[in-house]
């Protein structure tokens, strides 16, 4: 696993661990904390995703990526494993207008390669699922 450090609420320095792999022919990122530190990674889940998505997935459209957080049982939370699903996601480094992305889109000749996630929702996931994702925080 690897450490991704962010800034959390009022500028605090945050950080979680995080792991990718494979699950049902797509990427899986997972955020696993064992132990909070500044904010959490829930509270800043589109940043932080958006982080591992243009140093470690670039040019991966979030619609190929499973994103998963994994809270260790031994901080009592309230869900242990929950997956995120992101209600849209577009292409582009910063976030464009309705206008500005059409625009992009029927006069760009090629295709953006940076993308951003917003909008988040949590789920539960399956017991099989777990057995998948709890091998690759080992």
């Amino acid at each position: 696993m690897k450490t991704i450090h962010y800034k959390g609420f009022h500028d605090c320095k945050s950080c979680c661990q995080y792991a990718i792999g494979e699950i049902d022919g797509k990427k899986a990122l997972v955020f696993h904390t064992d132990k909070i530190q500044g904010t959490s990674v829930t509270n800043l889940i589109e940043d932080v995703t958006n982080q591992i998505l243009s140093s470690d997935l670039p040019g991966i459209s979030p619609e190929h990526i499973r994103v998963f957080e994994h809270y260790s049982p031994q901080l009592e939370p309230i869900w242990e494993w929950m997956e995120v699903q992101f209600e849209s996601f577009s292409g582009g480094k910063s976030k464009q207008s309705l206008l500005e992305k059409l625009k992009s889109k029927i006069l760009s000749t090629h295709k953006d390669e940076n993308y951003y996630v917003h909008n988040p929702q949590w789920k539960p996931i399956s017991k099989k699922d777990k057995q998948t994702l709890s091998k690759l925080l080992e």
